[in-house]
């Protein structure tokens, strides 16, 4: 297989009002810890050579350098969100400069969805890589 560079997109910018919780689900205690380092910790464990893009909302980035140092979490690098979910990601794949000699990939994933592993991002990247894009369902 030719070289592949993957970045994935975790996008965490949700203000989370239908949730009802006092902190966006992203940001709720999941096994003693937020939610969003479980998916963290999931895209880190799967693809370790990726690089991961944090999508924040610019009310949220205080609280998260808070989570990150309490929980002695390294931060992948963040981006602030936009009005929409498409602005946000539009603003993360905006700081990604792809080296053209090399196939990039580039996954978008929901910050308050822990559940992944690497046998689906697998199955994902194949599909991608043998394509112009994959769409799990």
């Amino acid at each position: 297989m030719n070289p592949v560079k993957t970045y994935h997109i975790i996008v965490a910018a949700g203000k989370g009002s239908r949730f009802g919780a006092d902190l966006p689900k992203q940001f709720c205690l999941l096994d003693n810890k937020p939610v969003l380092m479980h998916t963290i910790e999931r895209m880190r464990k799967s693809l370790p050579e990726s690089e991961i893009v944090l999508v924040l909302n610019v009310d949220h980035l205080s609280l998260w350098e808070e989570l990150c140092h309490r929980y002695d979490f390294p931060s992948p690098r963040v981006v602030t969100g936009g009005s929409t979910r498409w602005e946000s990601v539009k603003n993360a794949v905006d700081t990604i400069a792809p080296d053209p000699s090399i196939k990039t990939v580039i996954t978008v994933h929901d910050g308050a969805r822990p559940l992944i592993n690497r046998p689906m991002i697998e199955r994902i990247m194949t599909a991608a890589c043998n394509a112009s894009g994959a769409i799990p369902a």
